[in-house]
């Protein structure tokens, strides 16, 4: 089974390059980029180029081996190795006064040219690095023990439920790495040995496609070829001082290592981004789905011949609807890069322990590459050093029941699970699953911090408009992102962080953050959301300083309450109807009673006009009759308002499911209820006027109360079956909640009330006139 948010097209892997566009073998000619010779100028000329686009000239120029000269701030020269000349200018007055200049704009022939050449020869290249700091040093300044009486990093795991914050001088907030020796002290470092260390930095071209467009986003992966570590990718800096080198001999083997690797890494980013498109438009599809299943069950209803026909089309329509809201997220390998790296082996070791570790310091990156778990094989970036040199990361190491004290789990399995302190042999393990299963198939804030930046950000406003917040500007500070908006309620702030490895957050983020959210203005409101769960220090702080805080787990109950909007709102729907059904039946009741209240009301007086033992009537009579029949309009006219309301709290025709609609709501029901309540004794009052006049009488007054007495029953009998042509109790189906039968007999029972209305007036123009 395929769920619509799948891809339109089958597709070998969640990243892939194409078979038809593959990374290139390198060609002779790209295997080494040379610089081209320092760029000249004439004496006293500034070389300072006016745009960026002259700038890219210039670069690109040098690096296929041109001579380039700098005529003027927007006119550049170069001689080609083949010998051809070029000039390029950003001014169109000088492009059009020399022909031999060529105009360099954004969409002109020459630009895409260039940025076409520059994407095929950027494909596959290869930079190498110097050393740039002492190893030692970098070693000592990244590699920092926990804060003194603390230590709750190398302790508490990080995990998907954590609640534990950093401490305020905790050295992982400087992206340190922190290490516990059993054997306190100052730390010693020496270097081991030098190598040359091959890493790679991969260029992929995110696309997603949803209902709502297209959207391209580029991730960078680098890989260390020696341990198959993530690295952070080639900074700015540190690309401005690469040279050129030349690929590796096995570059083929090593690029299909490493893309492995990277496409594993990268298939929780793509998998959260579906996720993420897939539960932006759901409301709508199922929306859409709903009205096409509705619309064919109706016509299959009505026109059961067409049931084949209606059968096909709805496949055609569903079909159709697949299509227009399917989510399509791709990964494109566009280059590879192969850097070169000084990377020296530095051992640590306290100055009275024995256990020593080694770290990688790649002295060309500046960066010291965390050392793995011994029981795991993760990277550490906070974790405790056995005697041995074993490090242990937090989800690992193990405690004994008994004393208390750490064990190595490497140590302590060669031992027998022995403690080492105090020789009992229970000890508790720590290790939990890193990677739980993903077995929801709804977006959770686990897809939400594992999102590409912008589509997190793209995310992170969708989340604001479902709170009813349209967002203005944005500006990025550090890893806060500031939003200015407007809510129902006015002019808002809002901050949003991603949680950094998955720590709870703490009060120094809350007051970093309050920073940003306007506190000049106490009167605007401010919301800051996190990935991470907040502690309880934090929200006191977030209350403190007049802060909504969404955290992790407020943030769960938003994206669950939304995955299940559209249920939610047709169990809403089906629990209104159902409230007011049951409101309308109970008026339908009520009103009924009413009506066979009358009628019982009547039945002496059909029995004393059939007997006929009332003794004649004379004048007076006539005007007690004549009142009982006034009485018994104004009762009449305020009950048929009563009715019209209630028959047209219902709809004539069935809904697109085939239910009946009842557009009264349950108060305008219960105020039917209290009408009725109110109207009945007056109804009995008119009959009861009517009871105690004579039956029998002079000239026309006979003939006047045997119309009245019809009329009234009429109209009852009217009342009667109109309240009985809608049924609210069965009003799933509209063929059971509407009774045609009743509503024919009502429209009879309507005309033939009218013409007994027509001839009580008849007889009452010639009854006897009181004196």
């Amino acid at each position: 089974m395929r769920w619509f948010w799948q891809r339109r097209r089958n597709r070998q892997a969640a990243v892939e390059t194409p078979p038809s566009a593959p990374i290139p073998a390198a060609p002779a000619s790209v295997g080494t980029v040379q610089r081209a010779p320092t760029t000249s100028g004439r004496l006293g000329q500034s070389r300072h180029l006016s745009s960026e686009l002259l700038e890219l000239a210039r670069d690109y120029l040098q690096a296929v081996g041109g001579r380039v000269r700098v005529e003027d701030e927007d006119v550049l020269s170069a001689t080609l190795p083949d010998g051809r000349n070029v000039r390029y200018t950003t001014t169109l007055a000088k492009a059009r006064s020399d022909e031999s200049m060529t105009l360099l704009v954004e969409g002109s022939e020459a630009l895409a040219a260039m940025l076409d050449d520059i994407a095929a020869r950027s494909r596959l290249t290869a930079l190498w690095l110097d050393a740039a700091t002492d190893p030692v040093a970098l070693a000592l300044d990244r590699c920092a023990p926990p804060a003194a009486r603390c230590g709750r990093c190398v302790e508490s795991s990080s995990g998907e439920d954590a609640q534990t914050a950093l401490c305020p001088v905790c050295p992982l907030r400087e992206s340190r790495i922190v290490l516990r020796w059993r054997t306190p002290g100052a730390l010693t470092a020496r270097v081991m040995r030098q190598e040359q260390a091959v890493s790679v930095e991969l260029a992929y071209l995110v696309v997603a496609r949803d209902r709502q467009g297209r959207r391209d986003e580029w991730l960078r992966h680098a890989v260390d070829v020696a341990t198959g570590q993530a690295i952070p990718p080639l900074s700015a800096p540190a690309l401005a001082v690469a040279q050129p080198d030349t690929l590796p001999a096995d570059y083929e083997r090593t690029l299909t290592a490493v893309r492995a690797s990277a496409e594993r890494s990268l298939g929780e980013p793509l998998v959260a981004s579906g996720m993420f498109l897939r539960q932006r438009s759901l409301d709508e599809y199922l929306r859409r789905l709903e009205e096409v299943a509705t619309t064919f069950d109706r016509l299959q209803r009505e026109s059961p011949e067409m049931a084949r026909a209606a059968k096909a089309g709805r496949g055609r329509e569903l079909a159709a609807l697949a299509e227009v809201y399917a989510v399509d997220v791709e990964a494109q390998l566009e280059s590879a890069c192969f850097i070169t790296s000084p990377v020296v082996l530095v051992a640590l070791r306290p100055q009275k322990g024995r256990g020593e570790v080694l770290l990688r310091v790649d002295v060309g990156r500046q960066h010291v590459l965390p050392p793995q778990c011994a029981a795991c094989g993760t990277a550490v970036r906070a974790g405790q050093v056995c005697d041995e040199g074993h490090v242990v990361c937090a989800a690992c190491f193990a405690t004994c029941s008994t004393c208390g004290a750490w064990q190595c789990p490497v140590c302590n399995e060669a031992s027998q699970s022995v403690c080492v302190k105090c020789g009992q042999p229970t000890v508790e393990s720590h290790r939990i699953d890193r990677h739980p299963e993903e077995t929801a198939a709804i977006f959770t804030a686990r897809h939400l911090e594992a999102l590409p930046p912008e589509m997190w950000l793209t995310a992170m406003e969708w989340l604001l408009s479902c709170q009813r917040i349209t967002t203005e500007a944005r500006r990025i500070t550090g890893d806060l992102v500031i939003w200015q908006g407007q809510s129902e309620t006015g002019k808002v702030m809002v901050a949003a962080q991603r949680s950094p490895g998955r720590w709870a957050l703490d009060e120094i983020a809350i007051r970093q953050a309050a920073a940003h959210l306007a506190p000049e203005q106490p009167a605007m409101a401010r919301l800051m959301l996190s990935t991470a769960p907040a502690t309880g220090e934090a929200a006191q702080v977030a209350r403190q300083l007049g802060i909504q805080l969404m955290d992790r787990h407020s943030l769960e109950t938003l994206l669950s309450g939304l995955a299940s909007a559209h249920e939610r709102e047709r169990e809403r729907q089906i629990a209104d109807m159902q409230a007011r059904a049951d409101a309308a039946g109970s008026a339908r009741q009520a009103m009924l009673d009413a009506v066979d209240a009358i009628g019982q009301a009547l039945t002496p007086v059909r029995r004393a006009r059939k007997a006929g033992t009332q003794t004649s009537a004379g004048t007076s009579g006539s005007r007690k009759l004549i009142e009982a029949r006034a009485a018994i309009e104004r009762a009449s006219l305020a009950w048929e308002t009563l009715v019209n309301g209630w028959t047209e709290s219902f709809s004539e025709r069935p809904a697109r499911n085939g239910s009946l609609v009842i557009s009264g709501e349950v108060s305008q029901f219960a105020e039917m209820i209290e009408r009725v309540a109110h109207l009945q004794p007056v109804l009995l009052e008119a009959a009861r006027l009517l009871m105690e006049t004579p039956a029998r009488g002079e000239g026309g007054y006979t003939t006047l109360r045997q119309a009245v007495l019809e009329e009234y029953q009429a109209r009852c009998d009217a009342w009667r079956w109109r309240i009985r042509s809608y049924d609210p109790e069965v009003w799933s189906d509209f063929t059971r909640a509407w009774n045609a039968k009743a509503a024919a007999k009502a429209a009879e029972a309507t005309t033939a009330a009218g013409h007994a209305t027509a001839r009580a007036d008849k007889a009452q123009a010639q009854a006897p006139r009181a004196g």
